[in-house]
């Protein structure tokens, strides 16, 4: 169990120790290692946080304590750690979570400027320039004919002008998901809130085709995973989308969720009708919706990851996709998802709480492996 525990809190991206009343190291991670000097079975040379330990022993101070302290120099500055000490979950010591601020202060101003850029200096006027086409090709060739009669130069520059819009508003909203939510997280996410969540975020989209989406869970206890919530939605939404598009009205959707080994498998079922391989393959390109049924049900709005951008979320959360296809047509998109423990570095804002479900999803996982192996 020390070695799972190891490798569990060296998948984060916060600094974490476990120190002894007198402040010995007993257990540190690899990101805990970049902030401060740290030899396991030796006591920690910050002064600053020795104190707080210390004050926590004599009772001077309620658990869990926040504070912040300066961090090593690096190139001539000194960032700002903020620290959270508490009781450790092993019992006799205590746990010490380490976030570096001014990294995220710089990060996040960062990725908020991206998105005031991509939405107010490039997604508004592309918006505007796109509708403001339009009405100019209807004033200078009023007449319907003339317009079809068009030489091939000026309908291929009006395209890509409308293309080029399109793409420039798709980003744009991408930058406003990104700023309200990083595409890594460690989120712990029951698959029940998840397929809730996305059946809200497809319900518009249904209906408008009189469409119904059937959820199977099946009879085993499903496992929670980790990452970030809306990214996961949006991308499952994406596979949705394209079997949507794809689809005769009034036919029906079907999701299927299974656990197996360390893994969730989601299967997104299309029971209308087949999806031609090809026409799947085409869309894996970046900002290709696909093959749609335009004029059936009218224009579909969604946020248009597109199933390539779809698969990079998924694949960024250690998952992976297939088809399931009969004689070459695809009857359902198979998405799988590591379950039990955050699979990778990510960014969490890590509790007593948090730390204590980590431990016990990772025993629940252990457990269901053991179930599972042959007596």
């Amino acid at each position: 169990m020390a070695a799972n525990l190891q490798v569990l809190v060296d998948s984060l991206d916060e600094g974490m120790l476990i120190v002894s009343p007198e402040g010995v190291v007993r257990l540190a991670n690899q990101a805990a290692r970049r902030f401060f000097t740290v030899v396991v079975g030796k006591r920690l040379a910050v002064e600053e946080l020795m104190v707080q330990v210390a004050a926590a022993v004599r009772g001077y101070i309620r658990l869990p304590f926040a504070f912040e302290i300066a961090g090593p120099e690096a190139g001539g500055e000194r960032d700002r750690l903020h620290l959270k000490l508490m009781e450790s979950p092993l019992g006799g010591g205590y746990l010490v979570i380490i976030r570096n601020i001014s990294e995220q202060a710089r990060y996040e101003h960062i990725i908020s400027n991206f998105a005031n850029l991509m939405t107010v200096e490039l997604g508004l006027p592309m918006t505007t320039f796109a509708t403001r086409l339009g009405r100019l090709l209807v004033d200078l060739v009023p007449d319907l004919a003339q317009r079809e009669a068009l030489g091939d130069d000026a309908r291929s520059i009006l395209q890509q002008g409308e293309s080029i819009a399109s793409r420039v508003t798709q980003l744009a909203a991408f930058a406003q998901l990104f700023a309200r939510s990083p595409i890594l997280a460690s989120e712990r996410i029951p698959v029940m809130e998840l397929v809730a969540a996305l059946t809200q975020r497809a319900r518009p989209l249904l209906e408008a085709r009189k469409l119904k989406l059937h959820f199977s869970p099946g009879m085993q206890e499903l496992p929670v995973i980790y990452g970030s919530r809306a990214w996961l939605v949006e991308a499952l939404y994406g596979y949705i989308e394209y079997m949507v598009k794809n689809c005769r009205l009034r036919s029906d959707l079907e999701l299927q969720i299974r656990p197996y080994g360390n893994f969730i498998s989601l299967q997104i079922r299309n029971h209308g009708r087949a999806l031609p391989k090809n026409s799947a393959s085409a869309a894996f390109r970046p900002f290709t919706q696909g093959l749609g049924a335009p004029g059936e049900a009218g224009e579909l709005a969604g946020l248009g990851l597109g199933l390539a951008l779809c698969k990079q979320v998924v694949e960024l959360h250690r998952g992976s996709m297939k088809f399931n296809d009969e004689d070459g047509d695809i009857t359902a998109f198979v998405l799988e998802l590591p379950a039990g423990a955050p699979a990778e570095s990510v960014n969490p804002e890590l509790g007593a709480e948090q730390a204590r479900r980590y431990a016990e999803d990772l025993t629940r996982l252990m457990q269901r492996k053991r179930q599972a192996k042959p007596q």
